[in-house]
């Protein structure tokens, strides 16, 4: 496959719709302009264009990444994977609206900007900036070791995932199937509402006695 350049990143085309990003020129602090296209004919330009409009998973590899670029050109984007870039602060919230799947663990990021409205899936492990999750189209979401205390707007989510979690109550969520749960400490609990009649299945790595649910086995599980 080959090599592709966009703002200030170097990229490698793994597939034809996924791209890695394996370099990044940190000197490139103006995004007014993309200097990746200086020079490129028309014909060139066009095939540039399509590319990465047919893109539809963009992954950081490597784990020093300062900044993400203006993501216009990423017209259909459906997974963003920065996971580990532990200096990126902020999403750019020109990508594709439409962007379903999110992983940014163990990054600064603070917030999720709304525009991306239409995540079913969010990875946030080792987050520690982000104090509250509410995306209404949200189905998975996979928070350990974050600082995570709130959740809302959880009409859609089956399945929660929050290891070594603040997590101390998790509000009304009509599709909720699946939670794997522990607290900070021994004695942290959860309370589940009662409302969550779809709960099939609780587990967690510590004392199971620490849960209060009126819905679904609880169980205590070792990884």
């Amino acid at each position: 496959m080959s090599l592709v350049r966009y703002y200030n990143l170097l990229m490698f085309q793994n597939s034809s719709t996924g791209l890695e990003i394996i370099g990044e020129d940190a000197t490139i602090t103006d995004f007014s302009t993309n200097s990746a296209e200086d020079g490129l004919t028309a014909e060139e330009l066009n095939t540039y264009t399509t590319l990465l409009g047919s893109i539809l998973v963009l992954k950081s590899n490597i784990t020093f990444l300062s900044q993400l670029p203006p993501g216009t050109r990423f017209t259909n984007l459906e997974t963003l994977d920065v996971n580990n870039c532990t200096n990126i602060s902020q999403i750019p919230t020109t990508y594709n609206s439409g962007l379903s799947t999110l992983k940014v663990s163990s990054t600064k990021v603070s917030s999720i900007p709304s525009v991306y409205s239409s995540i079913t899936m969010l990875e946030i492990n080792n987050c520690k900036r982000l104090a509250s999750i509410g995306i209404p189209t949200l189905e998975t979401l996979v928070m350990s070791h974050s600082s995570v205390t709130e959740l809302t707007d959880l009409i859609s989510l089956v399945r929660l995932v929050c290891l070594t979690s603040k997590l101390t109550n998790i509000p009304a969520a009509p599709n909720l199937v699946v939670v794997t749960w522990s607290g900070v400490s021994s004695s942290s609990a959860l309370t589940v509402d009662s409302s969550n009649s779809n709960i099939s299945q609780i587990l967690t790595t510590g004392p199971t006695s620490n849960i209060t649910s009126s819905n679904g086995v609880i169980t205590s599980i070792v990884f």
